[in-house]
Formats: structure tokens, C-alpha cells, sequence
């Protein structure tokens, strides 16, 4: 979520009014909108963001997978 509002600059269910809403919407298997994401972000990076919020947390990239990613879309050193 923190990346979708990085790259959106808004929050990532504007249209859900409690936590309770997000909670069960994302139980549900809802995800943020990326049509919301400025045009020029790399689908690479989209498709990390979407990899971090997959249902199943097994699946979800470590921290140092997400590191070396970035690092790799960049080509710094992080």
C-alpha cells in the first residue's frame, strides 16, 4: 500500500470510508486501482507492488528480494 501511494500520490481506496471497509475489501481479494499510477512507472515496479500484496503471504517477495528488485529497476545500489 505504501508503494500504490508513493506512485499515485493519493490513498489506495479513496472510496471506502472505515477500516473496517478496507479490511473486508481486501479480504476479498481487492487490490488499489493502478490505473491511478502515473503513466511513466515501470511495469516492473507495478508488478512488484502487486507481488508484496498477494493473498497468500508465502508468495510475497522478502525484503531483500524487494531491495535487490529495486535496485535492479534503478540500477543503484541500495
Amino acid at each position: 500500500m505504501t508503494m500504490y501511494a508513493v506512485l499515485s500520490s493519493g490513498t489506495p481506496f479513496p472510496e471506502l470510508e472505515t477500516n473496517n471497509e478496507v479490511y473486508h475489501f481486501i479480504l476479498s481479494g481487492g487490490r488499489p486501482d493502478e490505473t491511478c499510477l502515473a503513466e511513466d512507472v515501470d511495469p516492473t515496479v507495478i508488478d512488484l507492488m502487486n507481488s508484496c500484496s498477494d493473498s497468500d503471504a508465502r508468495k510475497r517477495p522478502s525484503f531483500e528480494t524487494i531491495v535487490a528488485s529495486l535496485s535492479s529497476i534503478w540500477e543503484v545500489e541500495l
